[in-house]
Formats: structure tokens, C-alpha cells, sequence
């Protein structure tokens, strides 16, 4: 019961953060290159988890819009896997390229989103196979100066006879080299402040030039 009642508040808290606009920069992300690191399995035994292979990857992120994000991105794996029987494999490439679709603006700390692309892979000597990545992923915002990123992706095969549908799982970070700022208006332009003439004795003689300011009479007087 104390666990349920602490998970209940843990999402409250995330949500409350992830709804909250921050000062993270402009809603449109800039231009960003990152590192990361990778687990692949290639037997997709969702939800289970079977035997990874290690790998790591070089990309580069760009946003569209204050919600649509493009990304290309090199993968290499350090794994035997290859689906013919005849073919050896000790390292497999990949390249990708994904649109990210965020559901807040780029300026929040915590910022869900989900991903949809095509890749290309070598698994084995003159073995090239094509795949369609989807899956879902975190961003976290620091400070505009880089991002966290957490993906998680299931891979379809578009070539059942070259490659298996698997599944990717990445932990990386993004350094902004060309960032978006916050939205800051214009400062307004100064009106001239109107000098405010006080004559009391309603005389037309401004009190500063008249003899008697709490008695009305001509200035000749």
C-alpha cells in the first residue's frame, strides 16, 4: 500500500514538471551532436529481454518545429549475429535517419516523445538489410546547453530473409553546438513623462512663478 501511494506521487511530481514550461532555451530545438550507448536483441523477445549484444552510436539531432525533430544517426554493434548460416559476422553497421515527434515544446525539462524512421544495416560480409525503427523515448533539457536521451525501439525487418525483428535500446547524450534561445520581447519604447503644472489658487500663474500661490490674482499683481 505505502509503495502505491509513493508511486501515485512520483508520477504526480513528473507530471507536474513535465507540464511547466522552463526557461530551457526556445521551444525549437537547434542543431545537436551526441554520443550513445546501445543494447540490441536481435530475438525480440518482448517484453522479456534475451541476449543483448553492446554497441554505441554517433548522431545528430535538428528540430523542424517546436515539436517535430529530425535525426541521423551511425550504430555500430559488436555482435555475431547474421541470420544465414553461412555468413560470418563480427561487427554490424547501421544507418538511420528518424523523425521525432515530441509531445511538449522543446523548452520543458522532462519531454516524452515517439519515433518513426528507416535504417539500413550490414549483418554479415555483403549482407545489407533494410528495417523500420518505432518506438518511444525521454528527453531531458539541461539547460539548453544538451540533452539526455533514453529511446527505446522495435525494429521491423523489411527483409525477413537477411534479418530478424529486434529491438534497440539507447542511453545517450546530445550536445547543442547551435541552440535556440528563449523568446524575449522587445522592451517597450519610454514615453516622455508630461510635466505636471500646479497652480492652486487656479489664477493661471503656475505656482512656481506666482508671489502667492493660495491667492488668485493677476500677474501683474
Amino acid at each position: 500500500m505505502i509503495m502505491k501511494k509513493l508511486t501515485a506521487v512520483l508520477i504526480i511530481i513528473c507530471l507536474a514538471q513535465v507540464s511547466i514550461a522552463q526557461n530551457y532555451g526556445g521551444p525549437k530545438k537547434g542543431s545537436a551532436i551526441g554520443f550513445s550507448g546501445n543494447l540490441v536483441d536481435f530475438s525480440a523477445s518482448i517484453p522479456k529481454i534475451g541476449k543483448v549484444d553492446p554497441g554505441f552510436s554517433i548522431m545528430y539531432w535538428h528540430g523542424l518545429s517546436s515539436h517535430i525533430d529530425y535525426s541521423v544517426r551511425y550504430n555500430g554493434l559488436f555482435t555475431e549475429y547474421s541470420k544465414k548460416a553461412d555468413v560470418q559476422n563480427k561487427y554490424t553497421n547501421e544507418f538511420e535517419g528518424s523523425l521525432h515527434a515530441r509531445v511538449l515544446s522543446n523548452n520543458h525539462l522532462f519531454n516524452p516523445f515517439a519515433t518513426a524512421g528507416i535504417g539500413i544495416g550490414s549483418y554479415g560480409k555483403g549482407v545489407w538489410a533494410p528495417y523500420v525503427p518505432l518506438g518511444l523515448g525521454l528527453q531531458v533539457n539541461l539547460n539548453n546547453e544538451g540533452y539526455l536521451l533514453l529511446q527505446g525501439n522495435y525494429r521491423t525487418s523489411l527483409s525477413s530473409s537477411k534479418l530478424d525483428k529486434n529491438t534497440f535500446y539507447s542511453l545517450g547524450f546530445a550536445q547543442s553546438i547551435r541552440s535556440t534561445e528563449a523568446f524575449v520581447p522587445a522592451p517597450l519604447p519610454l514615453v516622455p513623462a508630461v510635466p505636471v503644472v500646479v497652480d492652486k489658487d487656479n489664477d493661471g500663474v503656475p505656482d512656481s512663478l506666482d508671489a502667492c500661490p493660495d491667492v488668485a490674482g493677476l500677474a501683474a499683481f
